[in-house]
């Protein structure tokens, strides 16, 4: 019996044979005679197929046993498949480190902006007429509002909502990202969570074993003590922690859920956002406003307010005037992350979508 009748695929070559056999580990005999391959007492390994009678042992292919051939067939296809998957890894990284020699087209399509405004200027309103655009209701705000409206379950505490929000992410995206466009309104409001799904968080951690925990006889917390519970007035803020370490805590949970919502819709995700209160005033402050996008003016926290305008293609600011909702994509010389759209630099006008969106 020749080689190609155990193995249809493989020559009758004894040293390509045999070179195939070492590569995958397979224990065998050969034997030649007048340029004709046989193999003998071929060790495919363990049976790794539930069902099979052989399951569990060592799948022995002798020249006069035809039993296992589907065995054989099964782990020759097996391990096909882990030398393609071998070479396929092998030319990715090979394309990893190749050098370009065409000029790439730019994306100038808009996928990620954070929209900012004073309170009832018509951010939520102006946002509802955009096809397809799914707003997530973080302030039980959208009552008055007719679009796709998700609201997060208000009888949940802070910590609980950024669980249900991270876990509305993993299902859109498990969805196949049915929306083209998806809101966050408000994300200042997620920010404030953050501040106490972070206390959540280091009070569990090796690092914050001390923190919010019941007092000893002394007055002093018991080191992986009891946890006081969010309604005790002795629990704390992770913000209130000395010199600023505590909002790291907050900082990364924001970020990370940031980060998340980048992905889901299919065009263009929009992170709604408060103007800081300082600038909720009149006169002089909201010409302020109108005329320059700053990252000072969003309502988020600390080093958050220069972090997230970087990772977004635009920062617009949403803004009413004589009943017209406009838009201003306007930098200043303070803005952190710039306009990455060609045709929004330098747009401040009437709000409408077609020009902003080309495709």
């Amino acid at each position: 019996m020749a080689a190609s009748d155990y193995f249809p695929d493989l020559p009758d070559i004894g040293d390509v044979l045999e070179s195939e056999f070492r590569q995958r580990g397979w224990s065998y005999n050969k034997i030649e005679n007048k340029g004709i391959t046989k193999v003998t007492n071929v060790n495919f390994g363990k049976d790794d197929e539930p069902g099979s009678p052989t399951y569990g042992e060592n799948v022995i292919f002798t020249e006069k046993e035809f039993v296992p051939l589907q065995h054989s067939t099964n782990h020759r296809d097996k391990y096909k498949k882990i030398n393609m998957a071998k070479e396929t890894k092998k030319e990715e990284l090979n394309d990893e480190f190749s050098f370009p020699t065409e000029v790439t087209t730019p994306d100038t399509e808009m996928k990620s902006c954070i929209l900012y405004g004073l309170p009832k200027c018509g951010k939520t309103t102006i946002l509802s007429k955009l096809p397809n655009n799914l707003i997530i209701d973080t302030e039980n705000g959208s009552d008055k509002i007719s679009g796709l409206i998700k609201k997060v379950p208000q009888d949940k505490g802070p910590v609980a909502k950024m669980q249900w929000l991270d876990k509305f992410a993993d299902e859109l995206l498990k969805a196949g990202k049915p929306y083209d466009f998806v809101t966050i309104d408000t994300f200042t409001e997620v920010n404030e969570w953050a501040e106490w799904s972070g206390t959540f968080r280091y009070q569990n951690s090796i690092l914050g074993s001390s923190f919010n925990r019941e007092l000893d006889p002394n007055g002093r917390p018991v080191k992986g003590g009891t946890i006081l519970k969010s309604s005790d007035p002795n629990y704390q803020s992770v913000h209130t922690l000395a010199e600023g370490y505590g909002y790291r805590w907050s900082r990364e949970d924001t970020i990370k859920m940031f980060e998340k919502y980048m992905k889901v819709a299919k065009k263009c995700v929009f992170f709604v956002c408060h103007v800081e209160d300082k600038y909720v005033g009149g006169g002089d402050t909201r010409i302020k406003l109108k005329e320059e996008v700053a990252p000072k003016q969003i309502s988020l926290t600390g080093k958050v307010k220069d972090i997230l305008p970087r990772k977004v293609d635009a920062i617009g600011y949403i803004y009413n005037e004589d009943g017209e909702i406009k838009v201003n994509f306007t930098g200043s010389e303070e803005r952190v992350g710039g306009n990455r759209c060609p045709h929004l630099q330098g747009y401040n006008d009437v709000l409408d979508w077609s020009k902003i969106f080309l495709k």
